[in-house]
């Protein structure tokens, strides 16, 4: 049976190549694959973009087409792809400026805006010379753990003044989001809920001796954040973790397609066990900003890092999808149950 190519039929660009993923074995291969297959948000123009890096498909060139793509034309870019006209079918035009947003920051993943500033700025004086996952969580603890508040609210500043500063020296692109409200249902929760709300993971380099992990909150507005953006998999890069959602609801009975409004969001895939009932956050995303002290909502600690199975997470993620938007349409009719079994 055929199937689709960023959720258009009849073109068998890469086809074989994905294929091939499919058939591989490998939990990674096999999710870029099927996003790469039924993610219909990349628009036709951004497509052409992204097929520029593989002109001639094969297993390597498309590989690193995702990742050449995505340092190329969204991460460094002070103008990524995401916000130009070649992706307007994406950009969310329903919510106004006082909206909030949450965003969640791992200060573990910080090492290049902490090694930058260890010499210029006091609080980071003591930051390791020859960084690992080991001598940052250990230093994150020594300036975190048991320390009064004020001295953790001090410590969150001046890691976002130093933020601010490495996006205008080299942009880091996009920042990802929820709607507050949404992220509400989480915030009370434990700080692995934090990460849920936005289906971040954090794969430790040693899976059986994890890091703690340090999180930060950062509540603001979307006048401040700028254009909101429904993400697509070129938005996320090689990332396996990402899951598409449909651009629009598939025709039944004769009738013509409903585009879902990019005002809906993507959503995140929640990879822990206790998702607070059938609601699935929106996810969006945004150019980098710099963060006043006034975002900072919460700082907490992870003890271990998230689990692997990433194959049982997709499909689970499918599952609550179908559920989600059962009084709309049938995901399968989307995605086929056998693109996550």
């Amino acid at each position: 049976m055929p199937e689709p190519v960023f959720g258009r039929y009849g073109d068998l660009w890469g086809d074989q190549v994905l294929r091939d993923w499919q058939d591989s074995g490998n939990e990674a291969l096999r999710a870029m694959a099927v996003n790469t297959r039924y993610d219909g948000r990349v628009t036709p123009a951004r497509e052409a973009a992204f097929r520029a890096f593989a002109p001639q498909v094969s297993d390597k060139t498309l590989r690193n087409a995702f990742k050449d793509y995505f340092e190329a034309r969204v991460r460094h870019e002070r103008n990524p792809d995401f916000l130009e006209p070649l992706n307007q079918e994406n950009i969310a035009t329903l919510y106004r400026r006082p909206v909030s947003l949450a965003r969640v920051v791992i200060l573990n993943g910080l090492v290049p805006v902490y090694q930058a500033a260890r010499q210029t700025n006091e609080v980071f004086r003591r930051f390791p010379t020859r960084p690992t996952e080991e001598t940052v969580g250990d230093w994150l603890d020594n300036e975190l753990r048991d320390r009064p508040e004020a001295t953790r609210r001090s410590f969150v500043e001046a890691t976002l003044q130093e933020m601010g500063r490495a996006r205008l020296r080299q942009p880091f692109q996009p920042a990802w989001a929820t709607l507050w409200d949404h992220f509400l249902l989480y915030a009370s929760l434990t700080p692995e809920h934090w990460l849920e709300a936005l289906g971040i993971t954090w794969e430790a380099r040693d899976p059986g001796n994890p890091e703690p992990l340090w999180v930060v909150v950062l509540k603001y507005s979307v006048g401040e954040a700028g254009t909101l953006v429904r993400p697509t998999q070129l938005d996320a890069g090689w990332n396996a973790a990402h899951f598409p959602t449909p651009k629009e609801l598939p025709a039944k009975n004769g009738e013509r397609p409903m585009e879902l409004p990019a005002d809906r969001g993507g959503h995140p895939v929640d990879y822990g066990p206790d998702v607070p009932g059938d609601f699935i956050p929106a996810e969006f995303i945004h150019a980098e900003i710099t963060h006043s002290p006034d975002h900072f909502h919460r700082i907490g600690r992870i003890e271990d890092a998230q689990p692997g199975g990433l194959a049982t997470r997709r499909r689970v993620h499918h599952l609550r999808l179908r559920k989600f938007y059962v009084k709309e349409f049938d995901m399968f009719d989307w995605m086929p149950s056998h693109c996550t079994e």
